[in-house]
């Protein structure tokens, strides 16, 4: 496990892979966790708050290390809604980072608040339907009309929307990317597949027909929580391979999870899953690892 009390050393500013590839990592999480405003968690996170710091630059210098081109920076949801330790890091690392922050799905303002977070330079914002499984009322905003204005805004300003929810969110998603289909929209985590279900996976579906939307893409993240084997994970190997035939490898992308509790997946395995071990084409790898969110994020180089 990687000691997370100070930055790795390896290849200063390596930025691409010994074999001259290019890396997009799509999904780290960065906070710093000190007295400045908008460092610190928020009250009534619905996830745990973390004990120690995860600053950029760790982050920098794992990315370093490893040859790995630029990252998304994804705001954590123990921190909430306020972005700022995220836009602070893009303005302090022009062209190495995309930023993807969080607005409340359930608030009255949360369309003129992602108004605001992309006029500060985010790429859009992420959602969490799973979390929200636990209240009284569920997911329920997921297809709300009250979000429509939301939706429309993230068509205005080319936002991107995140989710990070079960395959059974699928279909209340379906209705609302069919109301506002000039949206681009990210599935999380490989759709967070049950691993255990016997084939066909029927329960799967649902992320799979979300394919049928043109501006839908999807994600391989968090293989080694879903999984319930170890590295190389071979019971997401089918999952991977049923998105890949859904969505093409021109519409999917991949993230660690970074600083995933402490690196628990060491980032040489994190990257030889999809380099080496999925059942992809050299081609599929060129588009998962860089063209994809070369082409979605806007990085260039």
């Amino acid at each position: 496990m990687t000691d997370l009390t100070a930055p790795l050393t390896g290849n200063h500013r390596a930025t691409v892979r010994p074999d001259g590839t290019k890396v997009i990592d799509t999904h780290v999480h960065v906070w710093a966790l000190d007295d400045k405003p908008g460092h610190q968690p928020a009250a009534g996170a619905k996830i745990a708050w973390p004990k120690g710091p995860a600053p950029v630059e760790w982050l920098i210098g794992d990315m370093d290390g490893y040859g790995i081109a630029h990252s998304v920076l994804v705001q954590s949801s123990a921190f909430g809604w306020d972005n700022t330790y995220v836009i602070e890091c893009l303005e302090a690392h022009p062209g190495r980072f995309a930023g993807i922050g969080l607005v409340d799905p359930e608030s009255p303002t949360n369309a003129a608040d992602l108004r605001h977070w992309m006029a500060r330079g985010l790429a859009g914002v992420r959602f969490h339907p799973l979390f929200y499984d636990r209240d009284e009322r569920g997911a329920w905003w997921v297809d709300a009309p009250e979000n429509d204005a939301l939706w429309e805004v993230a068509r205005e300003t080319g936002a991107i929307l995140q989710f990070h929810m079960w395959p059974r969110h699928g279909e209340a998603l379906a209705r609302m990317i069919a109301r506002h289909p000039g949206v681009r929209v990210i599935i999380d985590h490989i759709g967070k597949p049950d691993v255990t279900e016997a084939s066909p996976h029927a329960s799967f579906d649902p992320i799979l027909r979300l394919a049928d939307f043109p501006g839908v893409h999807a994600k391989i993240g968090d293989y080694q929580i879903a999984s319930k084997q170890g590295y190389p994970w071979p019971d997401t190997h089918a999952f991977v391979t049923k998105l890949v035939g859904a969505f093409g490898a021109d519409r999917m992308m991949w993230g660690t999870g970074f600083p995933g509790s402490g690196r628990l997946v060491p980032l040489a395995d994190a990257l030889a899953y999809v380099e080496k071990d999925l059942p992809l084409t050299a081609a599929q790898r060129h588009a998962i690892l860089w063209e994809t969110p070369a082409h979605l994020f806007g990085f260039t180089g």
